[in-house]
């Protein structure tokens, strides 16, 4: 085998844009050799899905087109021939915008009468004009893929950072979007801000996320403006999160940090329920489990063994929030997606963010996704149990540390089905065509509860 032989794969990300014409339902395709396109930008390297903060530029560069992402509408992953292949709907900001030589604009009717080079796109973008003409949008698209929604976010945002007097020198630039949030960039002289738009499911993480800061000001975040009706929060960078470190102590500081604030909270939870966390207590994650385990379009990521199983330790499972709630550890603050992606370390601090998830449960519950999580980890030795013993030592003087444990235990598997539970109620507000993003979770969420279980008896 030859030395190029040898060489792995690079991954090939190719993103396809549809740039609609303004006010009419046509879209641009480019032609060439052999046949008809939409545009296209070839990446050597993986790029997921919800990084779109690259596409503006490049088309511009490339067109001469001013856009920005609204949503994705087709994408397919090989693993075996690293490539992803994802069609963009874009929206046109340039509304005099001229096609080039090899550019037009493209109807329904004209696109029966074209041979495009991927054949695959032809459905895709029949599918996008005939919406174009009815003017029907569904009502799970989130706002900020819809046309419009981009011109108001960018306008409270240069009037939040204008009234603090520090304004943006530069333009408002897209981060991440995809079916459950969207961020934006503003890069001023004192550091970069955030405007982060939540959907309906957690419209309460901005004045959730206030609430907590007012009350930890130390390890939560302090929204610089919120828009309640909106859900929108703007919010100064915070550093650096913990995926990447593997200093063990700076992940032990953090659950030492977090686990003391958790064991605080106990005592404040009438008033967390009052600023917005949802009640997710024990008695509640036990009444949930008939439900998302008669959910059959919610299980189709298993199989029917693993399904049979599943009714099968319904019951124990139940039991297990009893014995769970048995324990002295009060239920509390619950961030519900407690992982180092949501952990940034700044000046000394560990900062917890990215509450849209956050609930009154029992804390223990927090800790599956954490461990989940800890690869950075891997060549520390006895990792995963430093971790689990400075978390507990906020609990000590609440039980012994081997009773500590066994509810430790108990907690991660109903950890797991509370994941399972959080994953089913996200994907049923996604459209058909992003619920891909996360339809993974229940199935391995629910696996996790099976391994669990089974190494359990």
């Amino acid at each position: 085998m030859s030395a190029a032989a040898e060489q792995p794969r690079q991954w090939q990300t190719n993103h396809y844009a549809i740039i609609p014409q303004p006010g009419e339902p046509r879209a641009l395709l480019l032609a060439d050799a052999a046949g008809w396109s939409l545009p296209h930008l070839r990446l050597d390297t993986r790029k997921w899905l919800t990084e779109v903060g690259h596409l503006r530029p490049v088309l511009l560069k490339l067109l001469g087109v001013d856009t920005t992402a609204l949503r994705y509408v087709y994408t397919r992953t090989n693993d075996v021939g690293q490539q992803t292949d994802v069609i963009y709907e874009m929206e046109n900001h340039s509304p005099a915008w001229v096609p080039p030589p090899n550019g037009r604009w493209v109807g329904r009717a004209d696109l029966e009468r074209l041979t495009l080079v991927q054949p695959e796109q032809w459905a895709v973008l029949a599918d996008w004009l005939a919406e174009a003409e009815s003017g029907a949008i569904s009502d799970q698209r989130p706002p900020w893929s819809r046309p419009g929604w981009l011109a108001a976010a960018t306008t409270w945002l240069n009037g939040q950072l204008v009234r603090l007097e520090r304004p943006p020198i530069a333009a408002i630039e897209q981060v991440k979007s995809w079916g459950i949030s969207c961020v934006l960039r503003a890069r001023t002289a004192d550091g970069d801000a955030y405007l982060k738009a939540v959907p309906a499911l957690f419209a309460q993480e901005p004045v959730v996320t206030q609430a907590l800061a007012m009350r930890y000001p130390e390890n939560i975040p302090t929204p610089i403006a919120i828009d309640r009706e909106r859900s929108w929060m703007l919010l100064w960078d915070f550093g650096q999160d913990l995926r990447d470190s593997n200093d063990v102590a700076i992940w032990e500081e953090a659950l030492r940090q977090f686990s003391q604030m958790q064991r605080d909270s106990a005592g404040h939870v009438d008033e967390l329920l009052a600023a917005g966390c949802v009640d997710r207590r024990l008695e509640v994650l036990a009444a949930q489990i008939d439900p998302l385990l008669s959910d059959t379009a919610g299980l189709a990521g298993l199989e029917p063994a693993e399904i049979a199983r599943l009714r099968a330790i319904a019951p124990h499972l139940k039991a297990s929030c009893a014995k769970l709630a048995g324990y002295g550890v009060p239920q509390a603050l619950v961030h519900g997606d407690f992982h180092p992606g949501n952990i940034a370390f700044q000046a000394g601090r560990h900062i917890f963010f990215d509450w849209t998830d956050a609930c009154i449960a029992h804390p223990f519950l927090d800790m599956i996704t954490m461990l989940d999580a800890t690869n950075a980890l891997n060549g520390v030795p006895g990792a995963r149990t430093r971790l689990r013993d400075v978390y507990l030592a906020a609990w000590a003087t609440l039980e012994p540390v081997a009773r500590l444990v066994e509810a430790f235990e108990i907690g991660l598997t109903l950890g797991a089905l509370h994941q399972a539970i959080s994953y089913r109620a996200i994907v049923a507000t996604l459209e058909p065509v992003a619920r891909h993003e996360l339809d993974w979770g229940v199935p391995y969420w629910l696996r996790q509860v099976l391994s669990r279980e089974i190494g359990e008896t």
